[in-house]
């Protein structure tokens, strides 16, 4: 599925807004680390966690609950 995000939206809204079910226990405040998603075109940029582990941040996953859109 593509979903079109304008910059500097967050990408768990974004998918919640379009109908997407994102899996977040925690309800988007980063702590549990189920809303892991691949980035395939454009950058997003998630905050550091603890619950990402570094080799999938090279991968190109973020956490959506903590990804505003970078472009």
């Amino acid at each position: 599925m593509t979903i079109y995000v304008e910059h500097g939206e967050n990408l768990h809204r974004a998918a919640v807004a379009a109908g997407v079910h994102v899996d977040a226990a925690c309800g988007g405040n980063g702590t549990c680390g189920k809303c892991r998603v691949l980035i395939k075109k454009g950058r997003a940029k998630s905050a550091p966690s603890p619950n990402l582990r570094e080799d999938l941040v090279e991968k190109g996953y973020v956490l959506a609950c903590l990804a505003p859109v970078a472009d």
